[in-house]
Parts: C-alpha cells; structure tokens; sequence
C-alpha cells in the first residue's frame, strides 16, 4: 500500500514522465494489495470445507505480488539506469528473497508430508506432538516470509 502511494505521489510529481509498463505493474500490485486485505475479511473458518481454495488464493497471490513487485523494480531500474552498485546489491537481494521463498516452501511441504523427521521420529509422535510441531514451523515459515517482503518493500 505504501508502494501505491509513494508511486502515485511521484507519478504527480514528475510531469513528462510517462513509463506504461512500470505503471501498470504498479497498479496491479496496488489492486493485488486491496485484494488481499479484502480477501482477509472473506477467510472462512478453519475447518470449512472450503477452506483449502482460499488459502491456495492467499498463498498464490503473495506469490504473484512478491515476483511483480521484484519485476517491477527491475524496470525501474531500466528506466532510472542507476549505477553498477545499486543493480549488483539489488540483484543479489532478490536472488536470496527468492532462493529463500523456495527453500521455505520446499521445507514446510516436507514437514507436512512428515519427511524432515524421518519415519521412526514420526511414527512415534502424538498427534498433538506433530500439531504443536507445525504450529512452530508455521511460525518460523511466516516470520521469514515477513521478513523477505519488509525487505522487498525496504528497498
């Protein structure tokens, strides 16, 4: 939301500047954000039978609007042209946001298929042991994911 504002503020500000594609990328991302918010309003209960198609629509959609947003400022950066430096630590940045995202999404589908334990660990385990288990890697999931997008939007 910050990003929508701050982009609609310099888009006033600077007449004779006019970059479609940044632009349209930027609404999108701004129309993402309300959806996203809007769609917290929407958020069936937990044990709703349809519960698994919003969270697929939550989950989906953070995703489109991490990669449109670091789309989005690369073609900033092709319109600005700033030095070597700025492209090289951005670059790098988002390569770790990214390889992160992956890894994270990598391990929490392991964890609920119950392969990062091992089958003995597992199979000994209550079912309140494995719960309180996801509840914690939920968190950690989610902490990161909080992290890398304060740092995308940081930048």
């Amino acid at each position: 939301m910050v990003g929508g504002a701050s982009g609609f503020v310099l888009g006033v500000m600077s007449s004779g500047n006019h970059h479609p594609c940044h632009m349209g990328i930027g609404i999108s991302l701004f129309a993402l954000g309300l959806l996203q918010i809007s769609a917290l309003f929407r958020q069936p209960a937990k044990d709703h039978k349809h519960r698994h198609i919003w969270n697929g629509f939550h989950h989906i959609t953070g995703y489109v609007v991490l990669l449109l947003s670091l789309v989005n400022i690369w073609v900033g950066f092709t319109i600005l042209k700033p030095a070597k430096g700025w492209m090289i630590g951005y670059g790098s940045i988002s390569g770790t946001i990214l390889l992160t995202s992956l890894i994270l999404e990598v391990w929490k589908k392991m964890t609920r298929d119950g392969k990062i334990n091992g089958a003995q660990v597992n199979a000994t385990r209550t079912s309140a042991d494995r719960k309180q288990s996801l509840n914690h890697n939920w968190l950690l999931i989610r902490c990161f994911d909080s992290v890398l997008v304060v740092g995308t939007y940081a930048l």
